[in-house]
């Protein structure tokens, strides 16, 4: 393990930060019992939602792996593991309201937990033992996570979803800016060590690949929330701005040089990503229609689909005949009721044709 002469001084310094963390996250805490599950709208929930809510638990039910490895390299710094600590806590809690929503739907805890074991958790080794690359890991892990939920929450028109995706935003959101002062600190101890590390990491970077189908899942998922390429360029832009260097005095009368100048290592390294490009293969791909996964792969996502389209299909027609019920039993005297049960009805054929398509 790669320890740091300087982590006396980095502790210091990350301790007020960690007690602002702290302290905010006290002051938000929630959980699955903070959520209106028995107010789903049907009628406004897609396909692209629940497969997004089935793929996104799974890669939260992580949390416990990343942890345990990060809290074994992290042993003599403290502050982190206070830190690491409540951020398992906080994930956890995502996967456990993901698989409540998911519950809430009519998916089985049973059949939720034997998908969880085809993940195999005792095969994901950590990319570095240098504790400066782990922060690097950790802190592109943490921008494409909150990008990703982003992204869901932009298309979700689902109230409950709606809720419980601002929230993990939010999470995310502070998860990622902790982890960008701890590496912002790290590159004043020790610049070259942390480009090094930087270098490193970008070059292997991958969500976890021991995912079941984590390929064909990724494929699906981009096939929902397709990003243009311009989105992946500002996601990139965080990175580049923690990795500009200074202006050149040669460059000064020529600006766009200047830009290029300051950027060059971030456009370095981005061009050695392949997690970058496979972004961007995947992006152009699924624009072209073309599928690269195997046909076995195929076939299991496409029975996660069916099973999932099954389910809104019961909830949907559950709801509409509750509605004709009510409707029914109001009464000539309740035109208002009537009205809004008709009003539900459509909306319900209406998010059926949407989840069909």
């Amino acid at each position: 393990m790669r320890k740091h002469q300087f982590n006396g001084e980095f502790a210091r310094r990350v301790e007020p930060e960690f007690k602002t963390f702290m302290d905010k996250a006290e002051k938000i805490r929630w959980s699955p019992k903070h959520i209106a599950f028995d107010k789903i709208d049907y009628s406004k929930l897609t396909m692209a939602d629940l497969f997004a809510v089935f793929v996104t638990l799974h890669i939260e039910n992580y949390s416990d792996v990343y942890t345990k490895l990060l809290l074994k390299h992290y042993e003599d710094l403290p502050v982190m593991h206070g830190f690491l600590k409540n951020w398992e806590r906080e994930e956890e809690n995502h996967a456990r309201t993901l698989e409540q929503y998911l519950i809430a739907v009519g998916m089985p805890l049973d059949e939720l937990r034997a998908n969880y074991a085809k993940v195999d958790k005792d095969d994901f080794p950590f990319p570095s033992e240098n504790q400066t690359g782990l922060n690097v890991f950790v802190f592109f892990q943490e921008l494409l996570t909150r990008e990703m939920y982003t992204k869901m929450l932009k298309s979700c028109r689902e109230p409950v979803l709606v809720d419980i995706l601002k929230r993990v935003v939010r999470d995310e959101e502070r998860h990622y800016r902790f982890y960008k002062y701890t590496l912002g600190l790290r590159f004043e101890l020790d610049k070259k060590d942390t480009l090094a590390q930087f270098r490193k990491i970008v070059r292997i970077f991958g969500m976890p690949q021991t995912m079941f189908r984590q390929k064909a899942m990724t494929d699906k998922l981009m096939e929902y929330f397709p990003y243009a390429v311009d989105e992946i360029m500002g996601i990139a832009k965080p990175i580049m701005k923690l990795l500009e260097a200074g202006p050149s005095k040669l460059l000064e009368r020529f600006q766009n040089l200047q830009n290029v100048w300051i950027n060059r290592r971030a456009f370095s390294y981005l061009l050695q990503s392949p997690y970058f490009w496979g972004h961007v293969g995947i992006t152009l791909k699924t624009r072209a229609g073309l599928k690269a996964v195997s046909k076995k792969d195929a076939e299991y996502v496409q029975s996660v689909i069916d099973r999932l389209y099954g389910l809104l299909q019961k909830r949907l027609g559950e709801v509409a005949v509750h509605d004709r019920l009510a409707a029914v039993g109001a009464g000539a005297g309740d035109g208002l009721v009537a009205h809004g049960a008709k009003a539900v009805r459509e909306g319900l054929h209406d998010g059926a044709r949407r989840v069909h398509a």
